[in-house]
This record gives structure tokens, sequence and C-alpha cells, in this order.
């Protein structure tokens, strides 16, 4: 596993309450992997596509609206396993909700454990529930800075989420994607990577960059040339 450069620094057993955001952030940037991450975001953009094309192409626009979300979260969910099958020490699996009311998807790498969720803008806190609370406070970091290896220990990891929702002018695509560290409560978010700034590429390959206002700007000179004609 990769070395933190603050190798100086050993934390055994502490509650997140006490880890700084930059502690956070790094043990995300060393554990998960850049194409892993980049995998994460093509994901996102892939299944809200996908999700509102099969949605509005099946059913009248009231029931695709009402469906939309729900099949684009079980279709991230679907990619998630297959993207954890895909890379070296990562581990993927769907657990039941304690109610056995509904699973979810369960991605390990490294010291991050890792599930999605879909907010209305990135500062929204996620909806109580049980799994992630039981999640964030086991708890959350038992990081071992600066050692090769980290025990195989309860509660010897980070717990994050990938966050994200659909642009409000454009349901078929996410206004944003990142992966963010919960408190121990899940009442706030302590740390995060911003996917969209971190590979700008990929998201051009999605969203093609704001073009000037072309059409505005031929009627103006239409105007122009029309005003010199008379």
């Amino acid at each position: 596993m990769t070395n933190c450069n603050t190798t100086d620094i050993l934390l055994d057993m502490i509650d997140l309450a006490a880890a700084t955001p930059s502690i956070c952030e790094q043990v995300l940037r060393d554990d998960l992997p850049s194409k892993l991450q980049q995998a994460l975001l093509r994901a996102i953009f892939d299944n809200y596509k996908g999700a509102c094309a099969a949605c509005f192409s099946e059913y009248e626009s009231e029931q695709a609206r009402t469906l939309n979300g729900h099949v684009r979260y079980a279709s991230i969910e679907r990619e998630l396993l297959g993207i954890g099958k895909r890379f070296r020490d990562t581990a993927v699996e769907a657990e039941f909700y304690k109610n056995g009311t509904g699973a979810f998807v369960k991605l390990t790498c490294g010291r991050v454990i890792l599930t999605q969720s879909a907010v209305q803008h990135p500062q929204a806190i996620i909806r109580s529930a049980e799994f992630r609370k039981s999640l964030a406070g086991n708890p959350q970091l038992s990081l071992n800075f600066g050692q090769e290896t980290v025990e195989e220990e309860p509660g010897i990891y980070l717990y994050a989420i990938l966050l994200h929702g659909k642009d409000a002018k454009e349901r078929s695509r996410p206004a944003f994607a990142q992966i963010v560290v919960p408190s121990a409560d899940c009442s706030s978010y302590v740390a995060r990577i911003d996917l969209f700034r971190a590979f700008p590429s990929i998201v051009n390959q999605y969203i093609a960059p704001a073009e000037a206002s072309v059409p505005e700007i031929q009627l103006v000179a239409k105007h122009r040339e029309q005003k010199k004609q008379a």
C-alpha cells in the first residue's frame, strides 16, 4: 500500500472528530487510485444518461420523472459491482439493510469503504440511514500512517460517499460528482474530492464547453447587414 508523506504521524484508533480534513483527503487520494476515481465519474455520467433514456422512452413523462431517480440509483449500484471486479485490491459486495427492505452496494479499496448517494446539491446532507451511521461510527478511522500494511482489525477504514446530483436544466446528466467523508453522525462533511475539478477532460467529453451566444451574435450581425442594405 502506498505510504503517506506524513510518515512521522501515527494515528491509532482515533475518532473521526479528531482527524483533520487534510488527513481524510490524503487517505482518499492514497487509497483510491486515480483510475478508479475516473471510473466512478464515468459511471455517474453514463448511468445518468442511460437511466433517463430508458425511463423517458418506456413511460409517459409523469411516470418517467418518478422512476428516473430509482432506475438511476439501481444502475449506478450495478456499475459499482462491475467496477469492483475490474480493479485489483478492490472488493465489492451488496448487503441487505437490517430491516430487509432493500440493499446497498459497498466498495472497499485499501482503507476506504465507499457507498453512493444522490442529493440536490453538494452541500446537502444525506438522509438518515442506519447503514450509513453504522459505517461512519465504527469508529471512522484507524489509519496507522507510516506503515506499509494495515492489520486486519474491525474499524480500520475511512467511510466515504460517492455523492452526486442531477443537473436542474438537464436531468440526463449530473451537476456534480464528489467523494465526501461524512462526520461520525453523518450530519456534515469533513472532507471531499471534487471529481469534476479533478478530471475536467472527462467532464468535457460529456458536457461540451459553454459556447458563446452564437444565435444572438448571428441575429445582431443580420440586423446590422439589413440596416446597411436599407
